[in-house]
């Protein structure tokens, strides 16, 4: 740990939640250690948790680090999911001091540039006062408040859900949780059928080494599905942290839809949920940031939590970032017009 002159700065490669917990900072699964290591693509991606101290004032900023192809600078970006600063305190004074001492560690470490996804609930973006950071509206997002009675969580369902459900029960779907060493490859080979089904982006294609990872992490990690006559042909993979649960990926077999799994899971999965002791379920919101997408209409029928997904950016050596844009464009003139404005356009 290092004393500067705003205040104690540690840049830590390995971390506990406990200590930050114990010092009432807000938490969740995607600034655990084992989940963002997840997400390092290479041996040269370093997880980091950079912690700022003064006195009983804690504020941390939790991100990958990663080396800029052919030369010396790095960026920065949360896990996937979500991620960027927390604090244990609003107090302004102490946030922009927090910020300054982070952005003086940016300039040393040799950050160009830095990618934010904000929890939608935890609300984080107020613990960045900076002047640098650019916040972008991304998409909706959709919760369960499941402190609410059984009777409102139905209550607040839509009728072309319920109607769903019905029909899901029907024709005999049921649901259940799964034993996740067992079924963890069940789901994966669904996910990876599922995901060419509806023409995913190839970022949504998570290596198999991906899942052991996250199987093998300390990380509470289970599976849901919907059952057709003792089959899965709807899954879901479930992360919880303290209170908290995550919708986190899903996956179903398309000859099964017209029976509904997909309503019979999410029904139950809320109550599961609840009985597990979670105040709170984070579905997520579309597979795009149009907000007329299929899969966020499902979801708004669910429930009636909303949210906004914001991102956030930040250039921290303007001139290397210029530099390096210019020339991108250079070398690939196809990328003008419509992807200059493109943020870390030099990763394309």
């Amino acid at each position: 740990m290092e004393k500067g002159s705003l205040g104690q700065i540690s840049v830590l490669q390995n971390w506990e939640r406990d200590s930050f917990i114990k010092r009432g900072v807000p938490w969740d699964v995607f600034w655990e250690y084992d989940y963002l290591s997840t997400w390092t693509s290479s041996s040269e991606d370093v997880p980091i948790l950079f912690q700022f101290l003064k006195g009983d004032q804690c504020w941390l900023n939790c991100f990958i680090k990663r080396p800029i192809p052919g030369t010396e600078y790095f960026d920065l970006e949360s896990g996937y999911g979500y991620g960027g600063p927390l604090s244990n305190t609003q107090s302004s004074d102490f946030l922009v001091d927090a910020s300054k001492a982070f952005e003086q560690w940016a300039g040393e470490a040799g950050v160009v540039s830095e990618f934010i996804r904000f929890h939608p609930l935890l609300n984080n973006e107020r613990f960045l006062l900076d002047s640098k950071l650019r916040l972008e509206f991304n998409r909706e997002n959709v919760f369960a408040d499941l402190t609410k009675t059984v009777e409102q969580l139905v209550e607040g369902m839509k009728v072309e859900f319920l109607r769903g459900v019905k029909k899901g029960i029907n024709s005999g779907i049921t649901f259940q949780e799964m034993d996740l060493e067992k079924s963890l490859n069940v789901f994966v080979e669904m996910y990876y059928k599922t995901m060419r089904r509806v023409g995913a982006e190839e970022f949504y294609f998570f290596k198999n080494e991906l899942f052991e990872k996250l199987r093998s992490g300390n990380l509470s990690l289970q599976l849901v599905g919907a059952f057709k006559e003792n089959s899965p042909v709807s899954v879901a993979l479930i992360l919880k942290s303290g209170l908290s649960m995550h919708y986190f990926l899903g996956a179903s077999k398309e000859e099964f839809l017209p029976f509904r799994p997909n309503n019979i899971m999410f029904y139950n999965m809320l109550f599961w949920a609840k009985e597990k002791g979670a105040r709170t379920l984070l579905l997520g919101g579309g597979y795009n940031t149009d907000s007329g997408n299929s899969l966020l209409r499902f979801k708004k029928s669910i429930v009636a939590g909303r949210a906004d997904f914001l991102t956030g950016k930040r250039i921290w050596n303007e001139k290397i970032y210029s530099e390096l844009k210019n020339s991108t464009l250079l070398k690939k003139p196809h990328l003008r017009g419509r992807y200059e404005n493109f943020f870390q356009i030099y990763r394309l």
